[in-house]
């Protein structure tokens, strides 16, 4: 009879333990989740903006249609994040100052801007055209540079080459037919 009151005290106290334990686990886990969605957030913004570069395209032959600044690029991009898939769209990835904090956002003629990823206040990007790193790219003819980068506390965080020539491609049997007269629209494509 003491053999089994002694087993029946040490099953509680096990079991109790074993609650304790199992609780304690599952609020670290939720912890890790919660700091793993933080990171995938972050990190999917740069791949949002990575793919977008990429796919980047010039649009008219004659007209710039890219614009970079040490904290803004504009262009149009294949791979918007908030477009169908493979439609040409105008974006604008900037890095904006609210308060003490700079946050990557994100804008097209689908968004209004969204504030994606907390960055560092000393964030910028660079772009490499000529076979030289600038702090800007703004061409006056219609170009793309090479690759694009952001940097963030002199460390690379997103790296993106062009997949298309920089200049437009333009038919060789235009001049055979006269001049075409380029769409001005902003809603076709």
């Amino acid at each position: 009879m003491i053999e089994l009151l002694v087993v029946m005290v040490i099953m509680s106290l096990v079991t109790s333990l074993l609650a304790v334990g199992l609780s304690a686990t599952t609020r670290n886990f939720e912890r890790l989740n919660t700091r793993s969605l933080i990171n995938n957030h972050s990190n999917l913004s740069l791949v949002w903006l990575r793919e977008s570069i990429f796919d980047a395209v010039q649009y008219h032959p004659e007209s710039p249609v890219f614009s970079g600044t040490s904290n803004s690029l504009s262009f149009i991009s294949a791979s918007a994040p908030d477009a169908a898939n493979g439609q040409a769209t105008h974006l604008i990835w900037s890095l904006k100052k609210q308060g003490d904090s700079t946050f990557l956002s994100y804008a097209s003629a689908f968004s209004t801007e969204i504030n994606f990823t907390k960055m560092n206040s000393n964030s910028y990007f660079e772009y490499y055209s000529n076979q030289k790193w600038g702090a800007a790219f703004v061409p006056t003819a219609a170009a793309l540079p090479d690759a694009i980068r952001l940097i963030e506390n002199e460390r690379v965080v997103m790296f993106a080459h062009l997949r298309k020539p920089g200049l437009a491609v333009v038919p060789a049997e235009m001049a055979a037919f006269g001049a075409y007269e380029f769409g001005q629209s902003d809603d076709t494509f």
